[in-house]
């Protein structure tokens, strides 16, 4: 039973650490609302794409946490997670936003979002270490 168990694909740490996007997303969304309406200009710092920053950040976020819960396997876990963070993002343009996108620009971002994924999920692995 304990070697079915562990080699069954981790759905329940990469669901969380997608989780642990979506809030830091928002949480940053809504810091970053409330700061320019008190006056901060962010583009000094971040010219024209600050979310892309935000979701990076979301997106590293949830890998490193789903690593460090997963102990093992962190490239593909953190591949999972941000492939799964870029269906949500897509989702909500598509449902949410109802705005047109480019295919071509969803599937490099897609791909960008995996690979940074991966480096965040080998990190919370790492983080976590051998116990």
């Amino acid at each position: 039973m304990a070697d079915q168990e562990k080699s069954s694909f981790p759905f329940r740490p990469i669901l969380r650490g997608t989780l642990v996007f979506f809030a830091v997303v928002v949480i940053l969304t809504v810091l970053l609302s409330i700061l320019t309406e008190l006056g901060w200009t962010i583009t000094a710092f971040m010219p024209n794409d600050y979310y892309l920053f935000i979701i990076y950040i979301g997106i590293i976020s949830g890998a490193v946490y789903a690593g460090k819960n997963a102990r093992e396997d962190g490239w593909l876990i953190g591949i999972s997670v941000g492939a799964l963070s870029s269906l949500l993002l897509f989702l909500m343009v598509i449902f949410i936003l109802r705005e047109r996108f480019q295919i071509g620009v969803f599937v490099v971002k897609s791909l960008i979002n995996a690979f940074i994924g991966a480096f965040g999920g080998i990190i919370g692995v790492n983080l976590a270490g051998k116990a």
